[in-house]
């Protein structure tokens, strides 16, 4: 898998050009950092640093993308919000869970690239319909 060419920004990923693709892509300069490091199990704090901004930027990013949604009375929020609660759920499980740092960057590294193609890829691209069905794109 070429992590390191999904994690970087794409035209098709665009969205609105605005708050959320400017998210989008910090979100991917995150998941980069973390799928960059050579050796985790020798750079726990880079690790481990990598892994908690990106955690918390997930959220972040979740929370103002679900106000924006409301904001424009996009229909499917709900179906956004059970996606981003998903989401959240398994990074915390598998950092909760991990039994080394190994396994923690491998499931990271696949659960960040699962949320890309399913969730921005899929679910995302259909607010970028909605907007620009109603000219707000």
């Amino acid at each position: 898998m070429d992590y390191l060419d999904a994690f970087t920004w794409h035209d098709q990923y665009a969205i609105d050009r605005g708050t959320i693709d400017a998210q989008h892509k910090y979100w991917l300069s995150l998941a980069m950092a973390l799928v960059s490091i050579e050796r985790p199990r020798t750079q726990k704090k880079l690790l481990t640093e990598a892994l908690q901004a990106l955690f918390a930027y997930t959220g972040e990013h979740f929370a103002t993308e679900v106000a924006f949604m409301q904001r424009i009375d996009y229909p499917r929020v709900e179906i956004q919000q059970e996606q981003h609660a998903r989401i959240l759920k398994e990074m915390n499980d598998i950092l909760t869970a991990a039994p080394t740092a190994d396994f923690l960057v491998e499931n990271y590294q696949h659960l960040a690239h699962s949320w890309l193609v399913e969730h921005i890829l899929g679910e995302d691209l259909r607010l970028k319909e909605f907007l620009d069905q109603r000219g707000l794109g």
